[in-house]
């Protein structure tokens, strides 16, 4: 069985093989024949026959690709296009297909002739029909066929050269190409060569003259203005050739025609054009170009009637229609022709035969289906035809709702409409495309689906938009802005109404054209908009074409009026029926701004001879205006101006011409008897006196005449707002509710009932009328607006815009909407947002009052948090919405005062007379007030005496009219009493406030007067030990003097008694202000966690840090805080100094002008000069703090400061007058009589420096013994005066006093010059006498008798001290002083040692002798170099620690030492750090440590301890020692900043007390930085 098994399976697989063998032989049958081209285009040619398209392009495909040879792939994609270009009712030409095989042709053979031209022949179409993009295929394959032709030595194509010129030309003229010119120039060549080969044709010379004016226009728009009138030119002249040598001369003037057309300047020429076309009609054989040409001249606007001149275009047009009537492009511009006309004559026989045009052009062949380069051409013409129609179709619906007819009757239109529209979204190939949206918008419109029909409107106006360029005409389509225009009308949204309308009148397809009633309505949006001159400019031009109307003229004459153009009104006024309303009211419109033009004149004539001429011609004006009024209300009432009547019958009221008024209301109130205004004035009048009613009546009367209005709609709601103004709030809520019930659909009555029940947070009653809302949907967004209004109630902002997002997503165009947006981005602190979000609203509405008043408050605060950042552009457009923001908020004086400070510094004489006409309108203290700070703000910089003076009597009425309206009140005084400080009248100021002690201390305080100020203080403090403001007045008053020590004890002494976060805040300020910082760590932790979220614990950081020397940490801290307080003065100011001491002056500079722009305290203006100064900027730092100077509290540091820069700027005669002006200022201060005595001492002017010295030495008699500096001085200018009798006088008195020793020597020195050297000797000796123990000042005084009679008379008084008692301690200590002073330091130092052994360590002055000991010994090394003397003070120095471990001097001293000579620099850093934590305000001991670290290379510890010493120094107000800079030269060395380096050592050589040889020391090292 097996075996048998096997032999079946034998047997099957044989046979299975041999059929297998069969079927492959076969299937290598047919794979050779496929691979065969001959057999693939056999079958090919055989399924043509059989209609079987599919088979017989695989077989062409096929062919293609088994070819063997690339001549016959070429072949055969030959046979493959024409294939694909069949056309039959079996198979529909593919072109891109045929084109797809000539591209593989041109991949084989680049250089394949017929290939190139079919792919030229198909772009050249495509281009020449309209499709732009195409011309740069047609550069390339023309410019292949060129090279070919010349390659193969072939005659020049003048098609293909035309072509290519036109490509080239083409290109550049839409400016895809870098080089236009080359290009053009390549046109240029070709349009030419091509007129060489073909003179006769017309085209060539039109592309030549074109060619000329796009490069003429290219070169002007370079520069190059010249060059488009030459352009000009040279194109006429080509246009001249053509007529010359063209066999077809109606081509050829047509050419010419329309060149003169499209170039013409002058209007005048346009005439005589039409006239030219005609007569050439007349002569030459009918040509459609000239009848084109001459309707283009008819449709031009010139000097005829817009309607006979579009007549004769449609005439020319049908004449070119005629001749060739399957031109789709003439039946397209007859149609669009008799459409103009018939919509501007509005006859709709001429519109009825514009569509039967239109629909006749959708048979033409340009208008069916079509294949190939003709295709997009076709269908682009089916597109304009089908819209044309549905437009003109959709427009009658749309103009026919607008007038409020019913829209059954439009129904067949509508579903043409429709129609034409699915057959334009098939033409486009999509329903997403912004024309196919217009048209559902439209459609919606007609519909009746408003809020869906704008919404889809709006999206589309926005994407078009953005494609506009600026500057240019608009390419949106200006039907599509005419729709939204009308639809905006009585929308609140007025400048969208006017941006729709611009945009459909400035448009390259103006809706002007065939609606030119839109030019007027466009001069009544310029006329709302207070554009009056450009309102005229538009009724002109509309009159020109169209004639005038009476409409035209009313509007005309209503611009003349409203501009001021009063001759031209008058003159149009003469030429109108007097009798007509609509004259009288334009004739009392002109009355009016004569009146108030008059009133003006005459308020400010008031004083003159001609006052009573004018108020005559007032009355006159007003009897006219009586007579008008009264005329226009019998005849029209409907025409009267309300408002103007108004407020004419109160200034009759107010003149007491009551009759008039009653006569004119009565008249008023009989056709509209529920104007509430009125009302109220009728019952006015019926009171005893009118013009003086008291409050309570007048609140009686307003109710009676509001409940009187019979309309209950108007009653209700006026009588809501009149509670709401009173606030009576439940009876408003009472009255709001009633009118919502009884008119629940009104939307006005539900928003303000609702916004009054948010105010109240009366949210379940507000929930409800939200509900109702959503349902009525009375917001037009489904009550998202009511639900957002609810939200920021509620305090959720973030909801509220979520709502907010909702509300604009139904309604795009809803300014109020925006406006509530903006004010959610305020209140969330996102400052930019709301004013991108306020300005979208005022584009939307720029005449509403509360968006623009919004829109300008958050302009302003951006304006003031930018600061010194700010440009002018910014202020520029701020100010421009503050004046809107007036015009159309006219009673907001508040706006009115707030715009005057505003433009204060741009326009500081309009904004005082804005100040002045406040105050008339309002004279309260406040705006008096406000006008005298005004004037004295512009007397402070007025150079002019005359205007100076003008300025402070305005001032002072202002301040005197304020003091009789208030004459208690402390600001007035405060605020009177500063003018007279500024105007030199102080006593007057202190006679005023006499008796008032807390006012008149502030006036002390102000006026630098701190004496007088500190003593009212102080008896406030005796009677109230705890009075605050008394200590806080005392420390102002310490700060101003600049004692240090006062200011540290009263704050200690104040510090308890605070009790708010503000008083805690100030003192630990001032405790920084002052660098006490030991006293502060502490206390600014503490209120920190007390008060975590005040943001000034910031600021506290950052100061804290600065004084720190933590300059970074500072920095990051003052930022973060600004972020938060962009307009905090004294942040700046802070962040200022973190800059100086970082040595970035600009940036220093910078936030401290932003700081003066904030507020400009004498602080900081302190801080900028310092900037200034070390920045190298002299006069910059004197101009600042001459202004300071003039700023109340100004301390006493500024005057130091200023003195100062004089002093090291040898400015003499700055100093000099500084001086004589302080002095002034401050007759009873010995300082400043001191300082200004020594400094014409120094200038040898005596006289001066006596008088002035005698006046400080007796002022510092009046509490005590007397300064002996100043006597010292006094003395000095008695001698050098020769004054020796007064002298010896003078003394003689005082022998006696403290004084005694300074007395006795001047008595000496005054014997010496009168040649009496042993009294002279005598007295020498007395004063060495009367020195006791004090080590200076007999060092002094042995100097001065070393210098006069020689070293041997001090040592003669010594020997005899030391002969009378060998352990004299003056004798010694004279020796001393004597050998120090003539280098002999080994003698000195034997006296020393003898003198300590005397002396007992715990007597002071064992100590002062030791360190002048060690000061000897350093002198020693300093001259010999010997380290012994060194070595023996280090070890004095020790000793004397070590007896005295806490005195920190010692110690200092040490460890200085030891750094000095580099040794022991651990321990000096120990003995210098001890003393620093011990005396932490010691700037002294800081700079030691400093030192020490800087040499130890701890660069950044001592870079911020001298950060420390410098500001220490200027707290204390002390010149800082040129060791200090010397020492930060050091370490900015050691940071690596070379820069930063050479400008400490620069601060270091010139400050004051240099050493010379220190001084050259540090010059070679700035001359080595600066390399």
């Amino acid at each position: 069985m097996a075996k048998k098994l096997n032999k079946k399976v034998v047997v099957i697989l044989l046979v299975i093989a041999g059929i297998c063998a069969l079927g492959t032989a076969g299937a290598g049958a047919y794979l050779l024949k496929s691979r065969n081209p001959e057999y693939c285009l056999k079958r090919a040619q055989e399924a043509l026959e059989e209609n079987d398209y599919k088979a017989a392009e695989r077989y062409f495909g096929r062919a293609c690709a088994v070819a063997k040879t690339n001549r016959e792939k070429i072949k055969n994609y030959f046979r493959l296009a024409e294939f694909h270009l069949i056309q039959n009712d079996y198979h529909e030409a593919d072109w891109s297909k045929a084109l797809g095989c000539w591209n593989q042709i041109l991949r084989i053979d680049p250089k394949n002739e017929p290939a190139t031209r079919k792919m030229f022949d198909y772009f050249y179409e495509v281009a020449d029909l309209g499709q732009s993009q195409a011309w740069k295929q047609v550069q390339n394959y023309s410019g292949d066929l060129l090279k070919i032709l010349e390659e193969t030595q072939q005659p020049t194509d003048i098609k293909i050269l035309l072509a290519h010129g036109r490509a080239c030309l083409e290109i550049a003229r839409l400016g895809t190409t870098s080089d236009r010119l080359e290009l053009l120039k390549e046109a240029a060549a070709d349009f030419q060569r091509y007129l060489e080969l073909n003179p006769s044709d017309v085209k060539g010379y039109e592309y030549l003259a074109e060619c000329m004016l796009v490069r003429g226009s290219i070169e002007a728009s370079q520069g190059n203005l010249q060059s488009q009138q030459i352009a000009r030119q040279e194109s006429e002249k080509i246009l001249q050739q053509a007529i010359e040598r063209s066999n077809n001369l109606s081509a050829a003037w047509a050419a010419k025609i329309n060149f003169e057309l499209e170039t013409l300047t002058d209007p005048n020429r346009l005439e005589e054009i039409r006239q030219e076309a005609e007569n050439l009609i007349q002569t030459l054989p009918a040509s459609d170009l000239l009848y084109t040409a001459l309707s283009n001249a008819y449709e031009r606007s010139g000097r005829r009637s817009r309607v006979e001149e579009l007549t004769k275009a449609v005439e020319a047009m049908r004449q070119a229609a005629a001749i060739k009537p399957e031109d789709i492009s003439y039946i397209l511009r007859l149609a669009s022709l008799l459409h103009r006309l018939g919509s501007i004559q509005k006859n709709p026989a001429l519109i009825e035969e514009a569509l039967q045009i239109a629909e006749k052009g959708l048979l033409l062949p340009d208008a069916q289906k079509q294949s190939g380069p003709r295709e997009s051409y076709a269908r682009s013409n089916q597109y304009t035809l089908h819209s044309f129609i549905a437009q003109i179709r959709i427009d009658s619906i749309l103009e026919a709702r607008w007038a409020g007819r019913s829209l059954d009757e439009f129904k067949p239109q509508l579903e043409r409409v429709k129609n034409a529209a699915d057959r334009m979204t098939q033409l486009v190939g999509t329903a997403e495309n912004p024309i196919i949206q217009k048209w559902q918008g439209l459609i919606a419109l007609a519909e009746g689906q408003r809020e869906k029909a704008i919404r889809q409107l709006y999206k589309v106006y926005e994407q078009l938009k953005a494609l506009d360029r600026p500057n240019e005409l608009s390419q949106i389509d200006s039907y599509l802005c005419y729709v939204l225009a009308k639809e905006m009308a009585n929308q609140n949204v007025f400048g969208m109404q006017k941006e729709f309308l611009e945009k459909a009148l400035f448009n390259r397809n103006s809706v002007a054209s065939w609606k030119p009633e839109t030019l007027i309505d466009y001069a009544k949006i310029l006329m709302t908009s207070r554009n009056y001159p450009q309102a005229v400019a538009m009724i002109r031009t509309y009159e020109s074409s169209y004639g005038s109307t009476a409409e035209t003229k009313y509007l005309q004459l209503q611009a003349y009026i409203e501009a001021g153009f009063t001759k031209e009104a008058e003159e149009t006024l003469a030429s109108m029926n007097p009798d007509e309303p609509d004259t009288i009211a334009l004739r009392l419109l002109l009355l009016n701004r004569k009146i108030i033009e008059m009133s003006s004149a005459a308020a400010d004539e008031e004083q003159t001879a001609s006052a009573a001429e004018m108020k005559s011609r007032l009355d006159s004006l007003y009897n006219e205006q009586f007579a008008l009024f009264s005329k226009l209300l019998n005849l029209d009432a409907g025409r009267v101006n309300s408002s103007l009547l108004l407020s004419s019958c109160h200034r009759w009221i107010r003149d007491k011409q009551i009759e008039k008024v009653k006569s004119l209301v009565d008249a008023y109130l009989q056709h509209k008897p529920d104007e509430p205004a009125f009302v109220l004035l009728q019952k006015q009048l019926t009171e005893p006196d009118p013009t003086v009613i008291p409050s309570e009546r007048m609140a009686q009367l307003t109710e009676e005449a509001l409940l009187g209005i019979s309309d209950p709609r108007k009653r209700l709601v006026s009588w809501a707002q009149y509670l709401v103004s009173a606030n009576r709030i439940p009876e408003a809520l009472a009255a709001y509710r009633q009118a919502y019930k009884q008119f629940p659909e009104d939307t006005a009555v539900a928003n303000a009932y609702y916004e009054l029940l948010l105010r109240e947070k009366s949210f379940e009653e507000a929930e409800k009328i939200a509900q109702q809302a959503r349902q009525k949907n009375l917001d037009g967004c489904e009550g998202s607006f009511y639900a957002a209004q609810m939200e920021i109630a509620r305090g959720n902002y973030d909801a509220a815009l979520r709502r907010l997002e909702e509300c604009l997503t139904y309604r795009p165009l809803f300014p109020q909407a925006w406006l509530l947006k903006s004010r959610v981005f305020l209140a969330q602190n996102k400052l930019d947002d709301a004013i991108t979000a306020a300005q979208t609203a005022a584009q939307m509405n720029p005449l509403s009052p509360d968006i623009i008043l919004h829109y300008a408050s958050l302009l302003q605060e951006r304006n003031t948090r930018l600061g010194g950042k700010v440009t002018p552009e910014q202020v520029e457009e701020a100010e421009r919405m503050l004046i809107l923001a007036m015009m159309l908020n006219p009673g907001n004086q508040n706006l009115q005062s707030y715009y005057a400070e505003i433009a204060f510094e741009r326009n500081p004489e309009r904004s005082l007379a804005m100040r002045q006409q406040l105050l008339k309108i309002n004279p309260s203290a406040s705006n008096a007030i406000l006008l005298g700070n005004m004037a004295m703000r512009m007397a402070a910089q007025e150079r002019n005496p005359e205007k100076k003076e003008g300025l402070y009597q305005i001032a002072g009425a202002a301040y005197q009219k304020a003091l009789e309206i208030e004459p208690n009140n402390e600001g007035v005084l405060n605020a009177y009493a500063e003018y007279l400080r500024q105007t030199g009248r102080s006593a007057e100021a202190e006679t005023i406030l006499s008796g008032q002690s807390d006012v008149l201390w502030r006036f002390y305080l102000r006026d630098g007067q701190f004496e007088k100020a500190e003593a009212i203080l102080n008896e406030m403090l005796q009677k109230n030990p705890s009075d605050k403001e008394a200590l806080q007045g005392l420390i102002l008053v310490a700060r101003g003097k600049g004692d240090r020590a006062a200011v540290k004890k009263l704050l200690d002494k104040m510090r308890p008694l605070a009790s708010t976060p503000e008083e805690e805040l100030w003192i630990l300020q001032l405790y920084l202000e002052f660098e006490f910082t030991d006293s502060v760590d502490k206390q600014i932790a503490s209120f920190r966690e007390r008060y975590p979220d005040n943001s000034q614990v910031l600021l506290l950081d950052a100061w804290y840090n600065i004084s720190c020397g933590h300059l970074q940490d500072a920095l990051a801290k003052l930022n973060e805080f600004l972020a938060g307080n962009p307009e905090h003065a004294g942040a700046w100011r802070l962040r200022g100094r973190v800059y100086r001491l970082m040595g970035d002056y600009p940036k220093a500079i910078d936030s401290l002008l932003r700081s003066k722009t904030i507020e400009p305290l004498a602080a900081t203006r302190m801080e900028l000069a310092n900037v200034y100064l070390e920045s190298g900027q002299v006069e910059a730092a004197i101009g600042e703090l001459k202004t300071a100077l003039n700023e109340p509290q100004a301390p006493m540091q500024l005057r130091i400061m200023l003195e100062n820069i004089y002093e090291q700027h040898h400015r003499t005669s700055d100093l000099k007058r500084f001086y004589l002006e302080t002095l002034a200022k401050y007759s009873d201060n010995v300082y400043w009589h001191f300082r200004a005595g020594k400094f014409f001492l120094e200038q040898k002017d005596l006289t001066a420096a006596e008088q002035m010295l005698a006046k400080a030495w007796e002022l510092s008699r009046k509490n005590g013994p007397g300064d002996s500096r100043t006597l010292d001085y006094y003395l000095e200018t008695l001698l050098q005066s020769k004054n020796y009798n007064k002298l010896l006088a003078f003394a003689a008195e005082l022998i006696d006093s403290p004084h005694a020793a300074i007395l006795y020597t001047y008595i000496a020195q005054t014997h010496l010059e009168l040649g009496q050297k042993d009294k002279a000797i005598q007295n020498f000796f007395q004063a060495l006498e009367k020195t006791g123990t004090n080590l200076d000042l007999m060092n002094g005084i042995i100097a001065i008798i070393v210098e006069k009679t020689g070293p041997e008379t001090a040592a003669q008084w010594c020997s005899q001290k030391l002969r009378q008692d060998p352990k004299s301690i003056q004798g010694l200590l004279g020796a001393v002083n004597l050998y120090s002073q003539t280098g002999q330091y080994n003698q000195a130092l034997q006296y020393v040692n003898t003198c300590l052994g005397i002396l007992q360590p715990s007597q002071i002055e064992w100590v002062q002798l030791s360190l002048k000991k060690a000061n000897l010994l350093t002198m020693a090394y300093s001259q010999t170099s010997d380290e012994q003397y060194l070595q023996q003070a280090i070890t004095l120095m020790e000793e004397m620690l070590e007896r005295m471990p806490n005195n920190y001097t010692i110690m200092n001293n040490l460890a200085y030492m030891l750094a000095d000579s580099n040794q022991q620099l651990d321990k000096a850093l120990e003995y210098a750090r001890k003393a620093c934590q011990n005396e932490m305000g010691n700037p002294v001991y800081l700079d030691t440590y400093a030192y020490i670290q800087c040499l130890l290379g701890n660069y950044e510890e001592a870079h911020q301890a001298l950060l420390r010493t410098i500001q220490l120094h200027e707290a204390r107000n002390e010149s800082i020692p040129w060791e200090v800079f010397k020492h930060l030269g050091m370490t900015q060395e050691g940071l690596g900043k070379k820069t930063e380096a050479a400008a400490a050592y620069r601060r270091a050589v010139s400050a004051v007390g240099i050493p010379s040889a220190d001084k050259e020391v540090l010059e070679k090292k700035i001359q080595e930085l600066s390399l």
